[in-house]
């Protein structure tokens, strides 16, 4: 494949389509590790592409931000999380409909010859949701 930037898609869990820009600047301000990345292949032609529903997304805030007793959601980036806390965020109806969507949109945006670079949290299995698509992809985990 063609590793130029131009041809490389990023697609990043909690992007609402839409506030792509937004979300980004507020995120690599925090300097969350992988969006300093991002950025990197961004400032080089990289396309960052929006991938979720941005009711799905919200929907999903509001529950996670009950279950942890009201954690502002980002901030659960930039905190040490126990395992505790995860449990309290179990895969929901939500995160599948979420990784489905995800899935879909992948599928839609990604050109024939581009290469996609996904950047997903570990409840995620947007990977699996792809493979039930007709579109062929060649996964590597890095």
């Amino acid at each position: 494949g063609n590793l130029e930037p131009s041809n490389l898609f990023i697609y990043v869990d909690s992007l609402p389509i839409g506030m792509e820009e937004k979300f980004a600047k507020n995120r690599i301000e925090a300097k969350i590790p992988y969006w300093l990345i991002i950025k990197k292949l961004t400032d080089k032609g990289a396309k960052l592409v929006g991938t979720e529903d941005p009711k799905l997304y919200f929907a999903e805030s509001q529950e996670a931000n009950q279950a942890l007793g009201k954690m502002d959601f980002d901030s659960i980036y930039l905190k040490k999380i126990t395992s505790q806390d995860l449990k309290k965020l179990e895969r929901t109806e939500l995160t599948q409909q979420r990784d489905k969507f995800i899935a879909r949109r992948i599928n839609e945006t990604l050109p024939e010859d581009g290469i996609g670079i996904l950047f997903m949290g570990v409840m995620h299995k947007v990977i699996e949701e792809l493979d039930k698509l007709p579109g062929k992809f060649k996964v590597i985990y890095l």
